[in-house]
This record gives structure tokens, sequence and C-alpha cells, in this order.
């Protein structure tokens, strides 16, 4: 049993297949490959008997709040774990993120653990990290004869036009960048790449103002069900909003974090308490 570096493509067909056994038993969750630009040190791969039980990554960004965000994601083989895999990639990424820190107010390790991950949450909690927030998804089936909602009186929902969009991709960041909910802003361009089916959408205006928006996208040709997705500790309460509007919670996708490094003990203080005593 041991670790070692990622070797390159000749690991993958392994990885693939820890992978796949992986998402049979803890379902649809975000397990991600061995893919991406990332240097040989943010990957590691966990071995019993020179076969590859585990995978591990480590990703690295920075949300609109300026939180240096370095997320740990990684599975272990169902049938190899409780043996220390997962605490061990777990530890050497955590390890290979403090030689990365720059120096950013807010420098955050960062996990995932849907409530079928049971292990990987127990995992994180040994390791001190926290719930920082929670991704919600609800759901609820779309009637022929669902009629839209009478708009705010003062607002006026108005067809999205070409000249709208620079607005419209400054209002998101306006609304959610000192969120500290895990935000990240894209570029102009980037946004506007990926803009469609805008007559699904709903801008409200007060007068020349956005005052709120909602992006809808057609999945499909025929659609029954509409999902939304949001922040349980949004300070709006937009879960109990969407749940009043008939949707169901269907998932809850937890972000644990914490300390990128726990913070240094002020010698001073303790000098000092020691002279007292």
């Amino acid at each position: 049993m041991g670790l070692r570096g990622y070797a390159g493509p000749d690991d993958d067909e392994q990885i693939e297949r820890v992978r796949r056994a992986a998402l049979a038993i803890d379902g649809d969750v975000w397990l991600p490959g061995p893919d991406g630009d990332l240097p040989t040190e943010a990957r590691v791969v966990a071995q019993d008997a020179g076969e590859i039980v585990g995978f591990g990554r480590l990703d690295r960004w920075t949300e609109d709040d300026g939180t240096e965000m370095f997320l740990v994601a990684g599975f272990v083989q169902p049938t190899h774990r409780g043996r220390g895999h997962g605490t061990a990639m777990l530890r050497r990424l955590e390890a290979y993120a403090g030689t990365l820190g720059s120096g950013a107010p807010f420098q955050v390790l960062g996990g995932n653990a849907d409530d079928s991950q049971p292990g990987s949450r127990q995992l994180l909690l040994n390791h001190g990290y926290r719930v920082a927030f929670t991704v919600v998804d609800l759901s609820r089936p779309v009637a022929a004869a669902d009629e839209p909602a009478a708009p705010t009186p003062g607002l006026e929902v108005r067809p999205v036009l070409a000249e709208h969009h620079p607005r419209i991709h400054a209002a998101i960041a306006e609304c959610f960048t000192d969120s500290r909910l895990g935000f990240v802003s894209v570029d102009y361009d980037t946004y506007f790449a990926g803009v469609r089916d805008t007559e699904l959408w709903a801008v409200a205006w007060d007068g020349d103002e956005i005052a709120g928006l909602v992006f809808s996208e057609r999945e499909g040709d025929g659609v029954g069900v509409a999902t939304i997705r949001t922040v349980a500790e949004n300070p709006n309460r937009t879960v109990q909003l969407y749940e009043r509007a008939g949707y169901q919670v269907i998932r809850r996708m937890p972000r644990y974090r914490r300390p990128l490094a726990p913070p240094r003990p002020d010698r001073t203080a303790q000098i000092r308490l020691r002279r007292s005593r």
C-alpha cells in the first residue's frame, strides 16, 4: 500500500475503472478524473499490491470575494475503503497546497461530500473541515396550464435585447461577488459566448435599473420538469422562496472548508501569560 504521482495516460484506464466503481456506490456525484491542465504534483495515485485503488487531485482558483481555494477531490475503490488510502491522499495534497499559498487574505482548503458519501464526509470532518455553504437543487413538474406570475408593482419584465447584455453581466457580478458563497465570475466574452434561449429569460427592470433576473435553459425537446439551483445559506432565503413556488429539494451538495494553514500561536501573548502567572 502506498502513494505515487500520476504517471500520465498509462494510468487512465485503471483510474477510470476505480472511478466507475466509486460512482456505482456513491451515486451521481462529482468524481473528477485526471484530465485538466494540472501539474504532476497536483495528482496522486493510491496503490495496493501494484494496483491502482484510488486517485486524488488538487484544483486551485480565486473566488470573487478574494478567497483563494485549494479544492481537494478524489475517490477510492469501494473494496479498499477504510484502509487509510483516502487519508494518505488528502494529507499529501494538503501538503502540496501549502507550498502554493500566495499570501492572499483568505486561503482555504476545500472538499465536497454529498449525503451519499458518509465516509468522505467523516474524513473531511476528522481533518478540521466544516461546511461553508451548501448548493441546493430543487425541481417541480411543469404543467402546460402554468401561467406566468404577475410582476411586482413598479417592475417591468422586458424581452432581452442585445444591448442589455453588458448590464446583465454586470448585475450578476454585483449580486454575488461579496456573497462569500463560492462565486467565481466570468469575463464578458465568456458570458456572451454561453448566451442562448434568451426568450426563456426573465429580467425585471425598475426604470433603467435591473432589479432581478432569472436564466432558463431548455434541455431536450420535451420539458416536463423545471430545476433550479441556489445556495442554502443565501441571506435572501431562496430555498424557502422556491419551495413556496412549488419546488422541492432533490439534492444538497455541501462545500467543506478549512484554513490552508492553522493560525500560528502568538508567542508574545504566551510569554506574557507565563509571566503573569
